[in-house]
């Protein structure tokens, strides 16, 4: 009898990794959109926010480390100016910087926004304020939040171009959707491509997406291995998850190494990736490519099923069921 339970656990358990690999590719397909969509929803939810939460929005994104304006040649498209040239503010900028965008952030919040605005463009138009594009930016923000979708991607065009890595991939998204300006797949590459390079986390994942499907660049795993270890390394949840899976041993050129999986599956997790509990959950419960422990398995099988993963809570119930 306890021989046919467990063959009855194994058999669904299996059932359960191959739903699994099937969302896999299917995740495949739809990541670099999803991302996208996410960022833009994102948005949208601020929008509908208080203003406390409104003004948070810009002031929070944008730390004061970012590349400063630089002068470029030529007005559109972007891929054809002078490359933004990164410049850190010293000390003593970051500090003035920063009580800029906490003297905006308080109008806001008090309903001064006309005000907060106008502080904002005060710097943006000066050319010689070394944080020029972080104020432009916000300038941005504040349009964004208001919906004139045209005006604020006219100030994130300024803002990218001056090396403002938060507006850069605002920008991509924008580009992305053809939100305020017109679609356009190069120009998404583009600036996705200089925010990940100036370490925004969210645009190194989407741009390992679009390498992994081939989306408005060649397909190729290893730059999207690339981009998804540099987003991972810098806690996104999701490029956790997807990190892990390329450590299976069916990514060509990557070996496989249980412990690394493991070790980034656990990240995502812990991170709130329902995909990645469920998987855990199931790999600790099985002793599969990570050490056998049913109380740790329970654990995330039943993140999982709270989270909405309806495999996850199907096994949960099984081994419930049998007096797990």
């Amino acid at each position: 009898m306890e021989l046919i339970i467990l063959i009855i656990i194994i058999v669904l358990v299996w059932r359960h990794f191959k739903k699994k690999r099937t969302r896999q590719e299917t995740e495949r397909q739809n990541a670099a959109a999803a991302q996208q969509t996410a960022t833009q929803q994102t948005q949208q939810t601020a929008a509908r926010q208080t203003v406390i939460q409104q003004v948070q929005r810009p002031v929070n994104r944008r730390a004061v480390t970012q590349q400063t304006q630089q002068p470029v040649s030529q007005p559109d498209p972007p891929i054809q100016k002078q490359e933004p040239t990164p410049l850190e503010l010293t000390e003593e900028q970051s500090a003035e910087a920063d009580a800029f965008l906490t003297q905006a952030a308080n109008l806001f919040r008090e309903g001064k926004r006309e005000e907060s605005y106008a502080l904002a463009e005060k710097f943006a138009l000066d050319d010689s304020c070394p944080y020029q594009a972080i104020a432009q930016g916000v300038c941005g923000d504040y349009f964004d939040v208001l919906g004139d979708k045209e005006q604020a991607a006219q100030w994130y065009i300024k803002s990218a171009e001056g090396g403002c890595v938060q507006s850069q991939s605002e920008l991509a998204s924008y580009y992305a959707h053809g939100t305020g300006v017109p679609q356009d797949s190069k120009k998404t590459v583009y600036w996705m491509t200089k925010a990940a390079e100036g370490g925004e986390p969210d645009s190194q994942l989407g741009l390992a997406s679009r390498y992994e499907q081939g989306i408005g660049v060649p397909q190729d795993d290893a730059k999207a291995f690339y981009w998804l270890g540099k987003a991972a390394n810098q806690g996104q949840s999701y490029a956790q998850y997807k990190y892990a899976l390329y450590f299976n041993g069916e990514h060509k050129g990557v070996p496989k190494d249980d412990e690394k999986r493991l070790l980034w599956l656990t990240k995502a997790a812990e991170g709130g990736v329902v995909t990645a509990q469920g998987l855990l959950g199931s790999m600790s419960y099985l002793g599969e490519g990570a050490p056998q422990d049913t109380e740790k398995a329970l654990f995330w099988l039943q993140k999982a099923a709270d989270g909405g993963d309806e495999d996850a809570a199907s096994v949960l119930e099984l081994i419930h069921s049998l007096g797990g």
